[in-house]
């Protein structure tokens, strides 16, 4: 079973954009695998890297007269070079263990990565395209495992090929072609990096256009029924053919740019080649080295070539994954929700009443609820109404710990909320919105959720659930019943049975707290007077707060709480506020009853 356990007692390195110290984050658990891997592939790019000195001292050997004389020797070269193609052989077979380790290390991280988004404040939620969100994990967890295979296919390679190389040529050869293939390395390095410019730019710029493309095509496909009804397959069609004609165009400058810098860096790097090669048999002509050194040098300077060659698409590809793992490193360093106070109390049972306390709270850089002071009893039925902007989801989004004040306090039972585990909290409080998020699950499990019952004791709570919403009407003519999956945000079910879903889901939680936010505003009267009645049902014993806009719907309410502005203006029962001519809620009544 994976899980995140490695990374609980470890402190992400919040401060730092550093990539080594991120990737040693998520790898530092791991680490007697990462350095057994490390050594494994040394020993693996060394034995590869030292095959050509055997080879050529072989070739120089059959050309000589030793030859003739001694022929066995030629057999011992063969043999060496064997073996050492054997060991290489041998030791690459472990790479599959480190395939392994990219794929489970890629997994843990994302479900990390997934955990601590869904644990970031709600605000950063509301502000931010889901498909950005998930894109960025899984784009991510792609760049970790790439990043490590970069690592130990590339620049391990490298690294290890130079070394072999410096060390036999400066053992076999004159000190100067180690400087000649420094300086052809450096060089190429420098050339490389100052060609880079334009392209990371392009390059840049296409990465975050196609983050665009895809949260329009997710927004889109996710909206299937807008699109069909409103018969919009033509117009998402041409928004379609409008950025992806704009993403093959950066596309196009892209692959021109690298196409240009490909030709310039491999004529420099084949420059080199010749005058190395050149001054190599210039040597050999005055016969300060031997063929096969000469053999030698030019076998290395050619591998060199190929290793500058590539190494150019090795950082391009390093940059690509690098950026991709930043940019879900920004939403890792988004702190999770504001709950970091030292001792957590449990939710008080059979609670007494709350108390808003001279309560301010900033949303969006507004101040969107301003001094409310108020006491509510438990058991009570409280209706939140207004403007749709008065920020009445917020007042039950702070009941519910889901935003913390700014200012003030929060006390039930004269405890603050702040010091109560969410946990807690939301065990004893339950929500049903306008809109109905279901899951594409059976019916049962979107009842249930996550709750840690037998399966008998689930089968009697959605039973029970589903008869107390009245679902049943419903899911038992369904071949499956509550079993049956209901699909994507739950397109199997009409509006009604959606919300009764909602409300089945609410009465299992068996909380003491049930928001109710406007959730018939968008079904018609009959379904709605269906839904009231399966909501009143559920309310007794119940403290409830419900946001409506229809104010016929709130009539047997304990009080109603009229919000403007982000300040509670009136409070009293119905019959209270309509007698209270020219105020807010009298006038709202007598406009709902003209229209």
């Amino acid at each position: 079973m994976l899980d995140t356990k490695y990374y609980d007692d470890k402190q992400m390195p919040l401060e730092s954009n550093s990539l080594l110290k991120w990737m040693w984050f998520f790898v530092s658990p791991f680490k007697t695998k990462f350095f057994l891997f490390s050594i494994n592939r040394i020993i693996f790019f060394s034995s590869f890297a030292i095959s050509p000195f055997f080879i050529t001292k072989l070739i120089d050997f059959i050309g000589s007269s030793d030859f003739k004389t001694n022929p066995n020797i030629a057999y011992n070269y063969i043999i060496w070079i064997w073996l050492f193609i054997l060991f290489s052989a041998c030791i690459g077979y472990l790479r599959k263990y480190e395939q392994m380790f990219y794929d489970k290390l890629k997994r843990i991280f994302s479900i990390f990565a997934m955990s601590h988004t869904m644990n970031i404040q709600l605000s950063w939620h509301e502000n931010q395209a889901t498909w950005n969100k998930i894109q960025k994990i899984f784009k991510s967890r792609d760049s970790l495992k790439d990043l490590l295979r970069l690592f130990y296919w590339e620049w391990l390679r490298f690294i290890v090929n130079i070394v072999v190389i410096f060390t036999v040529i400066s053992l076999n050869a004159s000190f100067i072609f180690i400087i000649f293939i420094f300086l052809y390395i450096l060089s190429f390095l420098i050339l490389a990096i100052l060609t880079w410019k334009k392209q990371w730019k392009i390059e840049d710029i296409v990465n975050i256009f196609f983050e665009d493309v895809m949260w329009k095509i997710y927004e889109f496909a996710s909206s299937i029924i807008t699109v069909k009804f409103f018969w919009l397959q033509k117009f998402v069609k041409n928004k379609t053919i409008e950025v992806e004609t704009i993403q093959m165009e950066n596309t196009s400058k892209l692959f021109h740019t690298i196409q240009t810098r490909w030709v310039i860096l491999n004529g420099f790097a084949a420059l080199w080649f010749m005058l190395i090669s050149i001054f190599a048999i210039h040597e050999r002509i005055l016969w300060t080295i031997s063929t096969w050194v000469l053999i030698m040098i030019i076998w290395y300077t050619r591998e060199v070539w190929g290793l500058v060659d590539s190494i150019w698409d090795i950082y391009e590809t390093f940059i690509w994954d690098k950026n991709w793992f930043m940019r879900l490193v920004e939403q890792l360093k988004i702190p999770k929700e504001k709950l970091d106070f030292v001792e957590f109390k449990d939710f008080p049972k059979n609670f007494k009443k709350m108390k808003f306390e001279n309560v301010y709270f900033w949303y969006w850089e507004k101040n969107t609820l301003k001094n409310i002071n108020l006491e509510i009893k438990s058991w009570e039925k409280i209706a939140l109404v207004w403007k749709s902007w008065a920020w009445k989801s917020t007042f039950t989004k702070l009941l519910s710990k889901q935003f913390i004040v700014d200012s003030g306090n929060i006390y039930i039972d004269n405890i603050d909320i702040k010091n109560i585990e969410k946990l807690s909290i939301t065990k004893h409080s339950s929500i049903v919105l306008q809109d109905t998020e279901l899951f594409n699950i059976s019916i049962k499990d979107n009842i249930l959720l996550d709750f840690d019952w037998s399966e008998k004791e689930k089968n009697q709570v959605v039973q029970n659930a589903l008869k107390m919403s009245h679902s049943n009407i419903f899911v038992d003519k369904l071949v499956d019943k509550e079993d049956t999956i209901i699909w994507e945000r739950g397109v199997k079910l009409s509006g009604w049975e959606k919300q009764r879903i909602w409300i089945a889901r609410a009465i299992a939680r068996n909380a003491e707290i049930i928001i109710f936010d406007e959730a018939t505003s968008s079904l018609d009267t009959e379904s709605e007077r269906e839904i009231q009645k399966a909501m009143w049902e559920i309310f007794e014993w119940k403290t409830a707060f419900i946001i409506a806009h229809r104010l016929s719907t709130i009539k047997d309410v304990d009080r109603i709480l009229v919000f403007d502005n982000g300040q509670i203006v009136e409070d009293g029962n119905f019959q209270e506020l309509l007698s209270i001519k020219d105020w807010y809620f009298a006038k709202l009544w007598n406009m709902q009853k003209l229209d």
